[in-house]
């Protein structure tokens, strides 16, 4: 094996390790910001969490200059956008535009390279989906969690 891949290999165990840790602390310190750690929480994290999921996926994908991806890009704006209204729902704006903004960072940095949306999408794509097309099943299914 080669000191590349075995480096590749570390840096990929890294990033998926510091995705199990973010989806573990779904509701962690920033959930004490919404209020609690409770089901409502969670539901406003995770809304946050899409939010920054679908900006960058769409900044990813414009970025790239295929026309064929503008459609697609387009699309997953529209999804922030509502993701975003989802998330000031249920808290201040400008506590969310912080808080996406934090999530965004946090994704931008995990990304193997700059168009690698591979790891995020595997993450994000499910959840974030049932969180649009049916906010309150999504939030019914923190509530379960919670017990």
């Amino acid at each position: 094996m080669s000191k590349t891949t075995l480096l590749t290999l570390v840096f990929i165990l890294g990033v998926l390790a510091a995705s199990f840790f973010v989806m573990r602390s779904f509701g962690g310190a920033s959930q004490s910001a919404a209020g609690g750690s409770g089901p409502e929480a969670r539901w406003l994290e995770e809304a946050i969490q899409c939010t920054a999921y679908y900006e960058l996926s769409a900044q990813t994908l414009s970025g790239m200059n295929v026309p064929q991806m503008a459609a697609v890009a387009g699309r997953l704006e529209t999804s922030a956008t509502q993701a975003r209204a989802l998330a000031q729902s249920k808290a201040e704006a400008e506590v969310i535009d912080q808080r996406v903004k934090a999530a965004f960072s946090e994704m931008r940095a995990s990304m193997p390279n700059a168009q690698s949306l591979g790891p995020l999408m595997g993450q994000y794509k499910g959840p974030c989906q049932s969180l649009l097309t049916a906010p309150d099943a999504r939030l019914a299914y923190w509530q379960q969690q919670a017990g």
